[in-house]
């Protein structure tokens, strides 16, 4: 018999809302591109190409990173209307050096 998680990031499957309910092409791929910034360096963790209707996804991630971010993208799908390229660093990829409160932060 299968077992039912009750867990969120088991359930949460925005990979198939992106394709499915918004015609996106999702794509997963082994590396995105390393950016620098006054932080310090991050590998990009999701790209979404509004315009074209395309989110790209880095595998050199976890499983739960890799599906936070997809999560993220699909928020960018539903609630924004850019017509520029939008890259997102992943949630464990901050640099050592930069503060930042969690509670109050909205990125």
């Amino acid at each position: 018999m299968n077992e039912v998680s009750n867990h969120p990031a088991k359930v949460l499957k925005p990979n198939l809302a992106l394709k499915k309910a918004l015609a996106y092409n999702y794509v997963p791929v082994e590396k995105l591109e390393i950016i620098d910034d006054e932080n310090g360096s991050f590998e990009t963790a999701g790209i979404i190409n509004q315009q074209d209707k395309i989110v790209h996804i880095s595998n050199n991630f976890d499983k739960n990173t890799q599906n936070f971010t997809a999560a993220h993208e699909l928020g960018h799908a539903l609630l924004h209307k850019q017509s520029v390229l939008h890259r997102d660093r992943p949630i464990n990829g901050i640099s050592k050096n930069v503060k930042r409160n969690f509670r109050t932060a909205s990125r």
